[in-house]
C-alpha cells in the first residue's frame, strides 16, 4: 500500500494556511479594530505621526497586514499601552503573532517547509501561551 508523505502534502499546506487565516481574523477583530477605534477616538489624524506605515491616515483606517501592525506594536509604546488597557500583554501578542505570520508568509509564497504544519499547530492551538490565547484578555477564562 502506498501512503502519501503526510508532512509535505498539499492538504497540510491548506491546513496551515487555514490556521494562519483563523489567527489573522481573530487578530483583526481583537487587536486591529479596537486599536484603530481607540486612536480615532483620541483624535489622531495620522498614526503613527512619523513613519511610512500608518494605521490611520487622514483620519481613516489604513489597510495593513497583520505583520505590519505587529511591527508597529513592537515599536510604539502608545499602542502597547492601549493593548495593556484591554488586558493584553503586548510582548506576548507580538512574540506569538510574529511566528504565525512567518509561517503564513511561507505558505503563501511557496516556501512551505514540511515542519510548518506542526509549527502552526503548536503556535496557534496550545491553550496557555499560544497565539490565540495572547489575543484574549487575561481576565477572560477559557
Amino acid at each position: 500500500m502506498n501512503y502519501r508523505k503526510p508532512r509535505t502534502s498539499h492538504d497540510e499546506q491548506i491546513s496551515t494556511m487555514m490556521l494562519a487565516q483563523a489567527y489573522e481574523n481573530e487578530f483583526n477583530v481583537r487587536i486591529k479594530q479596537p486599536l484603530t477605534k481607540a486612536l480615532q477616538e483620541e483624535g489622531y489624524k495620522d498614526f503613527p505621526p512619523i513613519g511610512e506605515i500608518k494605521l490611520i491616515q487622514n483620519r481613516q483606517p489604513k489597510r495593513l497586514t497583520s505583520g505590519q501592525l505587529l511591527r508597529l506594536v513592537v515599536d510604539n509604546k502608545h499602542l502597547q499601552e492601549l493593548l495593556r488597557r484591554r488586558g493584553l500583554d503586548p510582548a506576548q501578542v507580538t512574540a506569538t503573532g510574529g511566528p504565525v505570520i512567518e509561517v503564513r508568509n511561507r505558505v503563501m509564497h511557496n516556501n512551505f517547509k514540511p515542519e510548518d504544519i506542526q509549527v502552526a499547530r503548536n503556535l496557534i492551538l496550545i491553550r496557555d501561551g499560544g497565539a490565540f490565547r495572547a489575543l484574549i484578555p487575561k481576565s477572560a477564562t477559557l
